[in-house]
């Protein structure tokens, strides 16, 4: 894992043949939905919303939680002999980077104006990079966990 970016990429050998391992991630995936009403609950580790075609899919995770950070999954399924090689990508939506890097640019550029409050504006910029990375990071490491389970990957 990469930890100093919001970027994760790896992969997952399934015992699954390549159609069943479509099916399997298809059996979880909901369309998506523009208002869902959210709850937290244990059930909702397994649900994920988006699309899935004959090669891959592109889903994020259904929480019981707003988190603007959640990792949005995109996977390659591709057959090897009896068995499937499911090459997954992680990252943040890309409205999230934007407006994160605008917030950034603003601070930045408040910085050079002034100096009399530079520690605090860079305590600001350590705190939203920590909070980007630990809130992404933290719905990546779960994800990672149940799509292995999904696909029937050893760890």
């Amino acid at each position: 894992m990469n930890w100093v970016l919001p970027y994760h990429q790896f992969e997952i050998s399934s015992p699954l043949r390549r159609e069943d391992a479509i099916a399997a991630i298809a059996a979880r995936v909901e369309p998506v939905k523009w208002f869902r009403l959210r709850w937290p609950s244990s059930e909702n580790d397994n649900r994920f919303e988006g699309k899935v075609g004959a090669d891959g899919f592109e889903i994020n995770r259904i929480t019981g939680y707003n988190n603007a950070f959640l990792p949005m999954v995109k996977g390659e399924v591709r057959g090897v002999g009896a068995m499937s090689l499911i090459v997954i990508r992680m990252r943040p939506a890309l409205f999230v980077l934007a407006i994160s890097a605008a917030w950034a640019a603003g601070v930045i550029g408040f910085l050079t104006v002034t100096t009399d409050i530079g520690i605090a504006v860079a305590f600001m910029m350590a705190l939203l990079y920590g909070v980007f990375l630990g809130l992404f990071w933290f719905e990546a490491d779960k994800q990672q966990k149940t799509l292995r389970t999904i696909f029937n990957a050893a760890d």
